[in-house]
């Protein structure tokens, strides 16, 4: 008989009084469910233990791989900000301090900005304190929700580069600054070039035009007094042929004397020394 019902059948039955007859018979069927109640008991717990077990290998399986993931995510999000040709850096404030906690890219290894020398650091543990105040200043106007730009020389490195500081807000609140600034030397030597180049072809050109407007006064000297002789010898006593000489003569030293005039207009141009003779026109 089952234990479970001999403990209830005891409080009611004396020991000694055996039990026979249909009682007997539900009796044993009754203990024959108690059997089979607990078998299934024991196999439900059994079932229960093993897809427990089997839950907590999935769970943890499922743990593993998302932290190696992870792991790896992280990984190369890393290399990828130390590979790229600028720089990556955030800023948090920590008990009123601008401390960095993220330092990668080409750029700051040029810098000699390292992980190690900057990550967990202020700007005066490995900057010259002048230039970690002005730093600290901008972080300052980030902070209080002003984003912008700043250009910076480092004339020991020999470069330039041009830094932009944003915030990183959560809802209204500024909770870190995120700094990314790129290499911009060679566009700042292009720019002085073309400048300095810009400037060398506007002196030619005032010194191309300055020549023509001294050569135009030069010749026009002597045409001058090559016009104003042959107008004389007009005035004499010719032949045909020689009065067809200085009439050719005047015609070509006029449309000379036109030209040089014309080029001294265009010097005058260039050189923004053109004045305009306003006069009344009769419609």
């Amino acid at each position: 008989m089952n234990p479970l019902l001999a403990r209830q059948l005891r409080k009611y039955f004396p020991s000694d009084q055996p039990v026979s007859g249909p009682m007997a018979e539900l009796f044993a069927a009754v203990s024959a469910a108690y059997d089979e109640f607990e078998g299934d008991r024991r196999l439900l717990e059994h079932t229960l233990e093993v897809t427990s077990e089997e839950l907590n290998e999935a769970n943890e399986r499922l743990r593993r791989e998302s932290e190696h993931k992870l792991l790896k995510l992280s990984e190369h999000y890393l290399h990828t900000l130390e590979c790229q040709q600028g720089m990556i850096l955030r800023v948090s404030r920590v008990d009123g301090a601008f401390v960095h906690t993220l330092c990668r890219g080409q750029l700051a290894l040029r810098l000699g900005w390292t992980p190690d020398r900057v990550e967990g650091h202020r700007a005066y543990d490995f900057l010259r304190d002048d230039r970690a105040m002005a730093l600290d200043g901008v972080y300052t106007r980030v902070w209080a929700g002003e984003a912008c730009a700043v250009e910076h020389e480092v004339p020991e490195c020999n470069l330039i580069f041009l830094a932009q500081f944003e915030p990183l807000r959560q809802g209204d609140k500024v909770v870190e600054l995120i700094v990314s600034a790129v290499d911009i030397t060679e566009r700042k030597r292009t720019e002085l070039a073309l400048l300095a180049a810009k400037d060398k072809a506007e002196s030619a050109d005032r010194a191309k035009s300055e020549f023509l407007a001294v050569m135009s006064h030069e010749i026009r000297t002597p045409l001058n007094a090559v016009l104003g002789f042959n107008s004389l010898l007009e005035c004499s006593h010719l032949n045909e042929d020689q009065s067809s000489w200085v009439e050719t003569i005047d015609q070509s030293g006029r449309a000379l004397l036109s030209l040089l005039n014309d080029i001294l207009d265009f010097s005058k141009m260039e050189a923004g020394r053109l004045h305009f003779d306003l006069q009344a026109v009769v419609l």
